[in-house]
């Protein structure tokens, strides 16, 4: 592999590299399509343990955006260290995401809050109504869910059922 000490050292190599118009027309084709799709991931908010490092992300931009990590186990924990908030599961196993890994249930969720130093944690991952008190009790902020409540003919009931009133929990603060 080669090696330049500056861009003036490597853009002549580019440039023979790239000759044609057609290749540099790809180039930046791709090089543009690589840029979207890190700017993408980053709006989505949430990088996974196989995604671009939390750390990485978080070194190109530095106007306080929220950065959240996805962490299915105490492993991936270490990855979601910069992260603003960390998404835990799959909880109870996902039907929207079939690679997220081994179901955590409630005392898997409670171990990996304990590693998180304080970051808000919302459990991810075939949350079901009668998960959301124990996810709370766990030290969870909340829950994240997709089908329990679009899978169904009623959406607003479904909603009702995830609801918890909130003079019963409080959000933990994300203030040090």
């Amino acid at each position: 592999m080669l090696k330049y000490a500056s861009f003036a050292d490597f853009y002549p190599f580019y440039l023979s590299e790239h000759s044609r118009p057609a290749t540099r027309r790809l180039h930046f084709l791709g090089s543009s399509l690589g840029l979207v799709c890190l700017l993408l991931l980053v709006l989505s908010g949430n990088l996974g343990p196989d995604d671009v490092p939390v750390s990485v992300v978080r070194s190109l931009f530095t106007q306080g955006e929220v950065i959240g990590a996805s962490v299915g186990s105490i492993k991936e924990a270490a990855s979601g260290e910069k992260a603003d908030y960390w998404g835990i599961g799959p909880l109870n196993g996902s039907a929207t995401k079939l690679d997220a890994g081994p179901s955590l249930g409630i005392a898997g969720f409670r171990q990996i809050v304990a590693q998180a130093g304080g970051r808000p944690c919302i459990a991810i991952g075939g949350v079901r109504p009668e998960d959301v008190r124990p996810v709370l009790e766990a030290g969870g902020a909340g829950v994240a869910v997709v089908s329990g409540i679009l899978a169904s003919e009623d959406v607003e009931a479904a909603v009702r059922k995830y609801l918890v009133p909130s003079t019963e929990y409080r959000v933990p603060s994300t203030e040090n």
